[in-house]
């Protein structure tokens, strides 16, 4: 289990890379650059929901994984629970 700051360990972090393999079974040419240079960044990150009325992040969040184009940087977000992650009390867990 990753510490508070939600990094993956080593075990969740190949994890994550299995499922992806596994389940990314279209072109995975980065639509901007073009190239297949995809990287996960090692931290479990949060999507929340942002209300510009009040300029405050509020409401549902959802914890997501961040692959990148290591090229260009072009990123698109996958849910972690998705992955095999889930996160009990702040912090990451694999099930």
């Amino acid at each position: 289990m990753p510490g508070r700051d939600g990094r993956m360990n080593d075990a969740e972090y190949s994890a994550v890379i299995s499922q992806l393999d596994k389940n990314w079974t279209e072109v995975r040419a980065c639509p901007i650059f073009g190239g297949n240079n995809w990287l996960v960044h090692p931290y479990v990150t949060v999507a929340a929901n942002y209300t510009g009325s009040s300029g405050q992040y509020v409401g549902t969040s959802f914890p997501v994984v961040i692959v990148y184009c290591g090229d260009c940087g072009y990123s698109v977000q996958f849910l972690a629970t998705l992955l095999g992650l889930y996160v009990v009390g702040g912090e990451v867990q694999s099930g």
